[in-house]
Parts: C-alpha cells; structure tokens; sequence
C-alpha cells in the first residue's frame, strides 16, 4: 500500500489584505517539490499548481511558508489552497483533497538464494 503526497483544496472567505476572489497558495520550502528561485515560489509541484489555476481561470497568489503557518492558515480559510500535503488520516476531513501528484512505494527486497 503506498502512501501519497496530495494537494489540497480549502475554500474561504479572505485572507489578509489580498483582494476578494484571489485564492491564496500556500506551502513549505520542500525542495524540489516548492522552493525559491529568483524570488519567485517555483519547483515541478508549485508549477503544477500554478498551471491547475490559470486553466480554471482562478486569480491566485503563492506564498512559501513554513509548514506550521501554511497549515493554520489554511484549516479555517476556504480560499487557502494548501499543496502539497502527505494525506493522513487525521486529515482526511479537514481538507478537500483534490488530487496525487506522486504514489510513495515501500518495498522490501532480498537476495533470491539458489
């Protein structure tokens, strides 16, 4: 069975002082999934993210956080998207998952003996 890194998908009302209708998105420096690069949030999820929202149209902004303040700014923010997050139970409700953007598999090998 393996495990999945996920995006998540929460919807709310506002967030600081960025206009109505802009969805904020929010994740940690986790290279080479997010990180940094000539000031500019980049890395292969965060370009995922960013095509996911100009296809729907969706006006967006990227913030690099740290885990802690990305999740708690997320859980009670409905226009927070929080990408990218390791789907546990624990977390199975409090978020709209909306998608896998890699499968973790865990194997165990042996040397095969004649």
């Amino acid at each position: 069975m393996g495990l999945s890194r996920q995006f998540t998908l929460e919807m709310s009302t506002a967030m600081t002082v960025i206009p109505p209708g802009i969805f904020q998105l929010v994740t940690e420096k986790y290279s080479p999934v997010t990180f940094m690069w000539d000031g500019k949030p980049s890395g292969f999820v965060t370009d995922m993210v960013r095509e996911i929202a100009a296809r729907q149209k969706i006006p967006y902004n990227i913030r690099l956080t740290s885990w802690n303040n990305a999740y708690n700014i997320a859980l009670p923010h409905p226009k927070v998207v929080l990408f990218s997050a390791e789907r546990t139970p624990e977390r199975e409700k409090l978020f709209h998952w909306v998608g896998a953007y890699r499968e973790e598999q865990r194997h165990a090998l042996r040397e095969e003996r004649p």
